[in-house]
């Protein structure tokens, strides 16, 4: 763990292996088993890290300059198999210090190997917690980066404003959230999939709780820039709702927006 980090934490954590930080969030949020983690270790990993992601390869390249010039420590939270920002963010800057995360303890385990076993000069400290109960001192990051990170907290909670507080209590005052994330562009087609699957719906209509530009505003940020990133329609293999909509002849698509936003 690099020494920026290891004060920023209010609590020790659950376990310490291989300079990993674990907090026991093995059953929140998604999760992947080991075997399912060691099989994009083996296969994918290299390639996100050094050639970044596929699809709106120009979205994350632009946010990532915006990171690397502010040059300050950041933290990626729910960095998932593919690492969020933070491989576009890397070949621009390895120096910047950063705090990997992710709820499945996975994860961060093997993207420690990953960058241990490939002799990466880079500063790379990892954690496994849940992002909605954020073992953080208050006013204590500069910068958060994500994606999807915000928008695929599953973690229970009516208004789907818990991540977004934890991020407004960590942040420092004038620290920045920069993010790309997905809008279910249609709520209704995808609420009657899970109906016809007699399957819990774990997404939150919008015109409910509002759409994440007004929850953003709502836990108190200032919205610096948002901009369209691209509409993407699902296919079966993409995910277990894509899997369910596919099997009822139907189909559903995402909205994809990037963000970044102030306290």
């Amino acid at each position: 763990m690099d020494k920026i980090f290891k004060d920023i934490f209010n609590k020790e954590p659950k376990e310490i292996i291989d300079d990993v930080y674990y907090y026991g969030s093995e059953k929140e949020g998604d999760q992947f088993s080991e075997e399912e983690i060691r099989e994009q270790y083996e296969t994918i990993f290299d390639r996100v890290f050094k050639n970044g992601r596929q699809i709106y390869p120009e979205a994350f390249s632009t946010i990532a300059k915006k990171v690397a010039k502010l040059n300050l420590p950041y933290m990626e939270i729910a960095c998932g198999p593919g690492l969020g920002l933070t491989p576009f963010i890397k070949n621009i800057n390895p120096n910047i210090p950063s705090l990997i995360t992710d709820a499945c303890p996975y994860i961060v385990k093997y993207w420690n190997k990953y960058v241990k076993e490939s002799n990466y000069k880079g500063s790379m400290s990892f954690t496994s917690f849940d992002n909605t109960n954020m073992p953080l001192k208050d006013n204590s990051i500069d910068v958060v980066t994500s994606f999807l990170g915000i928008g695929s907290t599953r973690i229970p909670d009516d208004d789907e404003m818990n991540c977004l507080k934890e991020l407004y209590r960590v942040l420092k005052k004038g620290g920045y959230v920069f993010t790309i994330e997905n809008e279910l562009e249609d709520y209704e087609v995808v609420d009657s999939i899970f109906k016809a699957a007699n399957r819990y719906n774990h997404y939150h209509n919008p015109k409910v709780i509002g759409t994440l530009n007004e929850r953003i505003q709502k836990a108190g940020f200032t919205i610096i820039e948002t901009y369209n990133v691209g509409r993407y329609v699902t296919n079966s293999d993409d995910s277990e709702i894509a899997a369910l909509a596919h099997s009822q002849g139907k189909e559903f698509a995402w909205l994809t927006n990037a963000y970044i936003f102030r306290k």
